[in-house]
């Protein structure tokens, strides 16, 4: 199945925006799509995806969430400052 992302707050140089859809297996989870980014790019780090939030086809889900073709995922880097 194919899954469009959208990063927001994550620099390009930890994880490039990616313009192409990725391909995953069907009945993945938003798990084994983090798992995928993990793999491919080093500086993600499950560490640095525990302060991101996730988004799928605009509603907020947890980790386990069922993914479904043409699916649209937004990673957002949770920002601070004062």
């Amino acid at each position: 199945m194919v899954i469009h992302i959208k990063t927001l707050g994550i620099p390009p140089s930890v994880m490039p925006a990616y313009t192409d859809p990725i391909e995953l297996e069907v009945d993945a989870t938003l798990r084994d799509l983090l798992l995928f980014l993990t793999k491919k790019h080093a500086s993600v780090t499950e560490v640095y995806l525990k302060s991101c939030t996730f988004m799928v086809n605009s509603k907020k889900v947890d980790l386990d969430a069922s993914l479904q073709d043409g699916d649209r995922v937004l990673i957002l880097r949770t920002l601070g400052g004062g």
